[in-house]
């Protein structure tokens, strides 16, 4: 009997891992949203971002498609980065793309030099595979933790399901810092514009932090500007400092901060 059951779980248990990854998966096949609103071959926002895609080593540029969404999230980039499977987008607020093309410099617009770095980032990302390494981690991350759990539950379940979780969400946490500093560090090579326009966006950004923690004090907020609740990225003092690093050093193929990552 315990057999059986031992059995079926597997079953089950592989299948729920299949199910996951093919959905992780879709979106890279095909990387779309329906809300997104796709821009035309020949604007000059798309024409400079395959440019900035070409200098970060991505498979065919050419067919990289750029959306942008109203009052979303800075930037986003989806696809993968393969010579039999070379479809990939780069989604950007609204914002970006209008700072773009603003011909006067304001308070709340970016510089140009910021919005070619957020570009450059998200084009690091396709350029490295990263989505489509997270969504090949998952899977056997899952299947990873359930075995400890496994293992620990005969001296208590609810230990072994805290761990069980604590493994899976510190793994996938860490797997996604490190994609982070990648895409700093590869917007950073291109050019010393690239990075003082990433140390001025993340700086704009953490300033803005400290305005709404004086507004709204929070403990999701650090006195520094870091906002917690982002597990997805670094801390912000962490990548400025990563990219002001870069700034210092001659050549920015040897960085003792990434190595540590």
């Amino acid at each position: 009997m315990a057999a059986e059951m031992t059995s079926t779980s597997r079953r089950l248990l592989g299948g729920a891992t299949a199910v996951i990854f093919v959905k992780l998966a879709l979106p890279i096949c095909r990387p779309h949203d329906p809300n997104d609103v796709p821009l035309a071959d020949n604007d000059t926002f798309v024409i400079a971002t395959r440019k900035i895609a070409h200098r970060t080593g991505l498979l065919h540029p050419e067919n990289l498609r750029v959306y942008v969404s109203s009052g979303g999230e800075t930037g986003g980039s989806i696809g993968a980065n393969l010579r039999w499977l070379n479809r990939s987008s780069i989604c950007v607020s609204d914002m970006v793309y209008e700072s773009f093309f603003a011909k006067t410099p304001c308070d709340e617009a970016l510089t140009r030099d910021e919005v070619e770095f957020i570009l450059a980032h998200e084009c690091t990302h396709l350029a490295k595979n990263h989505p489509l390494s997270m969504a090949s981690f998952v899977p056997p991350s899952m299947l990873s933790s359930v075995m400890v759990a496994r293992r620990l539950a005969s001296r208590s379940r609810a230990g072994a399901a805290l761990v069980s979780v604590g493994l899976l969400a510190l793994s996938g946490m860490g797997l996604s810092w490190r994609m982070e500093y990648e895409a700093d560090h590869g917007a950073a090579a291109l050019g010393a514009s690239y990075r003082s326009g990433g140390v001025d966006m993340l700086e704009r950004t953490r300033r803005q932090n400290c305005m709404l923690k004086q507004m709204w004090p929070t403990r999701l907020i650090t006195d520094e500007g870091n906002y917690l609740a982002d597990t997805a990225h670094p801390w912000l003092t962490s990548r400025i400092r990563h990219l002001e690093l870069l700034n210092q050093l001659e050549s920015t193929t040897a960085c003792a901060f990434c190595s540590t990552f």
